[in-house]
């Protein structure tokens, strides 16, 4: 009796400490303010302010369901903390799921493996994907919800599948992925996600394969029915026409080694990082193609050994293709890309220590291996904190982001544009300047600059800048 007590607890031990982690790394992003894109689709967006705008904007516009979380936020009334505090939540529910899914995973990849090292496996995996400091655009940028609350849907999808072969299982499932649709468009992948979960043996063989019909069916007629009556069809030929197919396949090489160096720490989270269109080969975009193509040809050629490899591998660019493939978008990455598409990835850093032995030592190699956990996600934790205070201002996350990237306008344009509203004039002419050295065409960078000296005295503008309101 005592030891099935003891493993009834576990699960109970493993939330609370997940939840204490994420909210000891996210407790400085509450008091963040809203941010860029937080105006234009929350601040200053009707549908999101009032349920009768929502509801006529309903089968018109963009993502209802993610502007319905933010009508919520918006009516509760706790400001941007409101918004913040909802995005952490968001988060920890995936995290939890997460784990769930880890350990599910384990059970039937591991199954040498002790119930204590198939546990800490699913453990690591979560506390991974709570405390990368890559996530933390998809929680403590407001806007970035979208992916966020998208991957909590799909992710609960997943879990209702896994449920019963029965009817209300599916449609459990189905709901969770028309939702998770209503969220952001990159969730179409669910239904090559079940077949990758049933080709690896973690979803169902299907005795009859009738079951994965409606997930494939479901966004082609949602997609039939919405383009010719709502926005989706001006976003969708905006997009093609950022730039040529050819060159978005190109440049997007560049693109998702640039997320792989971020979820191996090798680059520090950007909101707005220092990629451009590539428009030809190149010696540096071929060994990065090779680079990639190794990996996942070595994870393919373990598949039946190691098949946490090829799954996690397969995770990773299954969920990529939405966003970074054929269809071009106006920024060639976000690090917010990372979020679901990394779950992969974790698993892959969770399963592979407990196949090695690293998690199952008791005694004094098991306190090592816990010591080595915590070390891990401890520094992590850590990195997660100190890029939160990024958050604390826009003056701050601009100002960080411009030097990040200082080949770019936009980052050096909105870093003006946040000195300017804080009254620090010849700090925003300079970030204008930068900006303009950058990109000469950028017309709102030389909008922003001429406005601002139009408006200011002669003489004040040789007269020392304002003291700012620092971050």
């Amino acid at each position: 009796m005592k030891p099935l007590l003891e493993l009834a607890t576990k699960p109970r031990r493993d939330a609370l400490l997940i939840a204490c982690a994420v909210l000891l790394a996210y407790a400085n992003a509450l008091g963040g303010p809203f941010q860029f894109d937080d105006y234009t689709v929350i601040v200053d967006a009707g549908p999101v302010h009032s349920l009768a705008a929502w509801w006529a904007d309903l089968g018109h516009g963009l993502r209802p369901l993610l502007k319905l979380s933010y009508w919520l936020d918006h009516t509760i009334g706790f400001g941007a903390a409101g918004f913040h505090g909802t995005n952490v939540l968001i988060h920890l529910a995936n995290a939890l799921l997460v784990r769930g899914f880890a350990e599910f995973a384990a059970r039937r990849w591991l199954p040498q493996c002790d119930e204590r090292a198939q546990a800490r496996a699913a453990l690591l995996s979560a506390l991974i994907f709570a405390l990368h400091p890559a996530n933390t655009e998809a929680v403590s940028y407001i806007s970035a919800r979208s992916v966020s609350l998208m991957s909590l849907l799909l992710l609960l999808a997943l879990a209702a599948d896994r449920l019963r072969s029965d009817f209300w299982s599916l449609t459990l499932a189905l709901l969770a992925y028309l939702a998770a649709l209503a969220v952001k468009e990159p969730a179409v992948t669910l239904a090559p996600t079940l077949w990758l979960l049933a080709r690896f043996g973690l979803g169902r063989s299907e005795a009859s394969r009738w079951r994965a019909l409606p997930f494939w069916l479901l966004p082609i007629g949602l997609a039939l029915w919405l383009l010719p009556r709502s926005n989706y069809e001006d976003f969708l030929l905006g997009s093609l026409g950022a730039r040529s197919i050819a060159d978005n396949l190109l440049s997007q090489i560049a693109a998702v080694f640039d997320l792989l160096k971020l979820a191996l720490l090798l680059r520090a989270p950007n909101l707005d990082p220092p990629l451009i269109e590539v428009h030809r080969w190149s010696l540096r975009l071929a060994m990065q193609l090779v680079t990639m193509l190794a990996l996942l040809l070595a994870a393919f050629a373990l598949r039946r050994t190691r098949p946490w490899l090829a799954f996690g591998a397969g995770w990773f660019v299954l969920q990529l293709l939405p966003t970074n493939s054929l269809l071009p978008r106006n920024d060639l990455v976000n690090d917010r890309q990372l979020y679901f598409a990394g779950i992969g990835l974790w698993l892959i850093v969770g399963l592979e220590c407990a196949a090695r032995g690293w998690l199952a030592e008791r005694g004094r190699n098991g306190a090592m291996t816990t010591l080595a956990m915590f070390a891990l996600c401890g520094s992590l934790a850590v990195l997660t904190h100190l890029r939160n205070r990024d958050y604390c201002s826009e003056i701050a996350l601009w100002r960080v982001t411009a030097l990040a990237s200082p080949d770019k306008a936009r980052p050096w344009n909105n870093l003006g544009y946040a000195l300017q509203l804080e009254g620090c004039r010849q700090a925003a002419i300079q970030a204008y300047d930068r900006a303009l050295a950058a990109d000469p065409q950028h017309l709102r960078a030389r909008h922003n600059r001429e406005a601002l000296l139009a408006a200011m005295p002669g003489s004040q503008a040789e007269a020392p800048a304002p003291r700012c309101r620092e971050p």
